[in-house]
């Protein structure tokens, strides 16, 4: 055995003999592809066949060794639409993540908290967001998780109502005049 094939060897602890001639099974499927690739690339092949091992999936083989699924897309999240809304206003509203590499498994992380998710494409997921639990304006980021890869955030912004900040401004401004009326 190569010195190279012993740096990317895994010795598992087996269970069962099932689980050990599964094991083996994918060893000897891929004991030839070690020695033309990488050892990076050898390193995900194994990692690759022993999660489908795992979850009995079905895959077939070619002369030489298995075939090897491509890896799947990682998110990506580009925008959000809208990507604001009013703290405090009473309805909800549907936001749209649009990205790539989305699935029927991908999540969208709100402010940290996973939403229920509706999947539109692989190019859009969607969430409701609620307006009215936010009563000062925030920033939140969002994320869309696909199993354990992660896209990057993108903030959702709640602003203040123009009509709160008229409001607040006119209350101020009675309250200078009051002040000044009861001085005189």
């Amino acid at each position: 055995m190569s010195k190279r094939n012993q740096e990317i060897k895994v010795e598992p602890a087996f269970v069962d003999s099932t689980e050990q001639e599964m094991y083996e099974a994918v060893a000897a499927a891929i004991n030839a592809y070690h020695n033309v690739v990488e050892r990076q690339r050898a390193a995900n092949v194994v990692f690759l066949l022993s999660d489908m091992v795992e979850h009995d999936a079905t895959w077939v083989t070619y002369e030489g060794g298995p075939e090897i699924p491509e890896p799947p897309a990682l998110p990506t999240l580009t925008s959000l639409s809208p990507n604001t809304a009013v703290a405090g206003a009473p309805d909800d509203i549907v936001m749209s993540a649009i990205g790539t590499g989305f699935t029927s498994a991908s999540i969208i992380v709100f402010n940290g908290y996973a939403e229920p998710t509706t999947f539109v494409s692989d190019t859009e997921v969607t969430t409701g967001v609620k307006p009215s639990i936010f009563v000062v304006p925030a920033v939140c980021p969002v994320e869309v998780h696909t199993g354990t890869t992660v896209s990057g955030p993108i903030d959702f912004t709640f602003t203040e109502a123009a009509a709160r900040k008229t409001v607040a401004k006119d209350e101020k401004a009675d309250d200078s005049k009051n002040k000044k009326g009861r001085d005189r």
